[in-house]
């Protein structure tokens, strides 16, 4: 007797080796091979659909991450119901067979080499693929492939996870009130990565510092937020305007504009301080200019802001409309740099 390892997957867990002991060339009843044959059929008949959609990579693959975590949540559920609900039933008779039928020298990683070999000896043993709705050899290769399928979709996916958390930027790159929420979206995509494969190494060593990066970047904000103050108007403001004046019209301006004040989810603008003078915003081809802008930073905030006392200070250039010089109305803005900082420290609602 010859015995062989061929690693398929096994109830409960990612991967097993069994042991498939195979019978050197033997005589075999043509009647009995034939049954077994048209067994192998019933089975492929039975059970081949429930490997559809597991082929051996990710299954979790998406354009955005809630669309990736919506596939986490099936393909998982579709793994573990063929791991619950058919590897049990299969897992036995396709023992049997290949001990029975499959020659020692198969190349297992190989589907053509597996369907080839298994034909083959049926042929041997007078069973013609003519004698069949579908060939045995097509008909245990794909069984097989689809149970080793079930391994590998699971460490596949857990990969694809493990490296979509380990290719994404520094927390750093993301504006500060962000980073501790698309952190915990990480940890997360890290904990379905161990759902699909335990032993996914990168996942199990990043969830076990996790908690402790979001938990610094989290004191690390309220520290910035604490440090941030005011900067008010610049001092001695050259004009043309007074900066009292200039920021009232940019308030008001701001809390009618469609993005901020008057927005679906409307931004609460507080205070406007100019920071600097008035600089050139646009020049035609000639160099002559056509419009000027004012730098301000501008305080709002949000009903989410509000409740953890803070603002999110913005760093501005107010556009003035082309041919009104240096003096609103103001016609658009562009935004630079913001920040945040605690409520207290910006002035009342002008």
């Amino acid at each position: 007797m010859i015995r062989l390892t061929h690693v398929v997957p096994v109830v409960g867990l990612l991967s097993c080796a069994f042991l498939v002991t195979v019978a050197p060339a033997q005589e075999i009843a043509r009647e009995d091979a034939l049954k077994d044959a048209e067994a192998m059929e019933a089975l492929c008949n039975e059970f081949g659909s429930a490997f559809r959609g597991i082929d051996g990579s990710e299954m979790v693959r998406e354009t955005t991450e809630e669309g990736m975590l919506a596939k986490c949540e099936k393909s998982l559920a579709q793994l573990e119901a063929v791991e619950k609900d058919v590897l049990p039933k299969l897992q036995p008779p396709m023992a049997g067979f290949a001990t029975k039928y499959l020659p020692e020298d198969t190349e297992m990683e190989n589907p053509a080499a597996i369907a080839m070999a298994v034909t083959n000896r049926f042929f041997d043993l007078g069973v013609k693929p003519r004698d069949l709705d579908r060939d045995v050899g097509d008909c245990f290769s794909d069984l097989y492939q689809g149970m080793a399928n079930v391994v590998k979709s699971r460490k596949a996916s857990a990969v694809y996870l493990g490296d979509y958390v380990k290719d994404m930027p520094d927390p750093s790159f993301y504006v500060e009130d962000k980073r501790a929420q698309i952190m915990g979206t990480w940890k997360t995509i890290l904990q379905w990565a161990v759902k699909f494969d335990p032993d996914n190494e990168y996942a199990n060593a990043r969830i076990a510092t996790i908690d402790g990066e979001i938990d610094a970047v989290a004191t690390a904000l309220e520290a910035d937020i604490d440090a941030k103050t005011w900067a008010g108007h610049m001092a001695g403001f050259p004009g043309p305007g007074e900066v009292g004046a200039l920021a009232s019209t940019a308030v008001e301006y701001l809390r009618n504009d469609r993005d901020w004040g008057k927005a679906e989810k409307p931004s609460e603008v507080l205070a406007v301080a100019v920071t600097g003078p008035w600089e050139v915003a646009e020049t035609n081809i000639l160099g002559q200019i056509l419009s000027w802008r004012l730098p301000v930073h501008v305080a709002v905030t949000k009903p989410e802001l509000k409740e953890r006392g803070v603002a999110r200070v913005y760093e501005l250039s107010m556009v003035g409309k082309i041919g009104a010089g240096k003096a609103p109305p103001f016609d658009g803005f562009w935004v630079g740099d913001s920040w945040m900082m605690r409520l207290s420290k910006v002035p009342e609602p002008q």
